[in-house]
């Protein structure tokens, strides 16, 4: 008897096809998947820098309001030469490498002195 018949070499030949669909099916699921869980990870990451950032800017204006309080505690008046007016440079307010730079200015000094000039002349 003939041992590789036509019959069995088509079913030979449909397992393999199968098997590789099969396979083929599974490596796009998984793919969906890995790409559904890079999605998930980027999104965290972002909000957990979103998080970082809101409290490294909590943490900057804490620092400003220490530091105008301090200043109003030792002069009344209000001017360049105090230690408000410096630079803010905190890279301490984070564990994990944030850092807060900023610096404060006094918009009322700026509304005073444009009241002082009219048509680019002092008003005496």
């Amino acid at each position: 008897m003939n041992r590789y018949s036509p019959l069995a070499a088509k079913q030979r030949g449909m397992a393999i096809i199968s098997a590789l669909l099969i396979a083929a099916v599974v490596a796009v699921i998984a793919g969906g998947m890995l790409a559904r869980q890079t999605v998930l990870t980027r999104s965290l990451e972002a909000e957990q820098l979103r998080v970082q950032g809101s409290w490294l800017l909590r943490g900057g204006l804490e620092l400003s309001r220490q530091r105008l309080w301090d200043a109003r505690q030792r002069d009344p008046l209000t001017h360049q030469a105090q230690s408000w007016a410096q630079p803010i440079v905190a890279s301490r307010l984070s564990e994990h490498g944030g850092q807060f730079d900023g610096r404060l200015e006094e918009e009322q000094g700026k509304f005073n002195r444009r009241n002082l000039g009219q048509h680019h002349r002092i008003d005496a």
